[in-house]
Parts: C-alpha cells; structure tokens; sequence
C-alpha cells in the first residue's frame, strides 16, 4: 500500500467497483462510469479457486496485479525485456569479467576468490536493476550470472589441473 498508490484491495472488490464484461460490452452500463479511470481488466472462471489467509470468506475475485505492472498503468510506461542481442552481449561480458579476473588472479593465492565471486554477481544485480530503473528494460539475470559462475568455476578447475599437473611434471 505503501509502493502503490492504489485503495485497499477490499475495496477494490466491492461491488460498486465491479463490472461483468457482458454488461459493459452490451451497453447496459453507462460509460460515462469509466471516464477518466484506469480500467483493469480481469478474467475469473468458476474453476480457479484461490485462497490464502488475507482471504476469510472465501471471495476472491480474478487473480491479484503484480506491483510492476500497477506502477507501470500509474506511470503510463511500459518495461520490456531486454532486446536479445543485448540479452547475449550481457551474457559474454559477465564471461569476460570472470576469465579476466581469473586470469588476473592466476598462480595467487586463493584467500579473496569467493568474496570477489559474490561482489561481482552482487554489482550485476545492481547494474540490473539501474538498467531496469533508468532505460526499462528487464535483464534475464539467471542467464548472465549462471554464465559469470560456470566461466568462473570452469577455469578454477582448469587452474587448478594446470597448477597439479605442473607440480607433478616438475
């Protein structure tokens, strides 16, 4: 309530707030009602049955808005998704962030790595959520920070197998 500028969600559902689409869609509601208003649109089906404990008579009515779409019907703005290119660019300098740091940190010893592990998937979220903020786009973050740890872990290990194979060549 606090993030949304929105009524209570009681109220919300009462009745006098509430349109069937047949009705409105024949004519038999003035729409003079909706004049300068924010419709929400809602689908219900006799089958879908939710309830959870805000919920103590059983009404539900339709599924509840996520706060990201509300704030963007309030702001008249749109976030989308990242275009895919971008989505791959995104994805190939996490990789390059990670072999440029293992490579950095080769033969060293090993004290700081998952402290710096943690930091740079810390600031990617970070720069996520600004690119949400300011350019509103979303990031698919599982991807870019799944292809920072597997490049990260990849050469651990290969460092790793180097540094073995070399102590027992020598």
């Amino acid at each position: 309530r606090i993030i949304m500028r929105l009524s209570h969600r009681e109220r919300l559902r009462e009745p006098s707030r509430r349109f069937a689409l047949p009705a409105v869609l024949t004519g038999s509601i003035d729409s003079s009602v909706f004049a300068g208003k924010r419709v929400l649109v809602g689908a219900e089906h006799p089958l879908d049955s939710l309830a959870t404990r805000m919920d103590v008579n059983g009404q539900r009515y339709g599924f509840e808005f996520h706060a990201d779409v509300v704030n963007a019907l309030l702001n008249n703005q749109a976030v989308r998704p990242m275009p895919f290119a971008a989505q791959w660019l995104l994805a190939l300098m996490m990789i390059v962030f990670a072999a440029a740091y293992r490579l950095w940190r080769l033969g060293k010893p090993h004290g700081v790595d998952m402290l710096a592990l943690a930091a740079g998937c810390i600031l990617y979220l970070a720069a996520a959520v600004i690119i949400y903020a300011k350019l509103e786009l979303i990031a698919d973050g599982l991807y870019h920070i799944s292809a920072f740890v597997v490049t990260w872990w990849l050469l651990a290990l290969l460092e790793r197998r180097w540094f073995l194979e070399k102590r027992t060549a020598g």
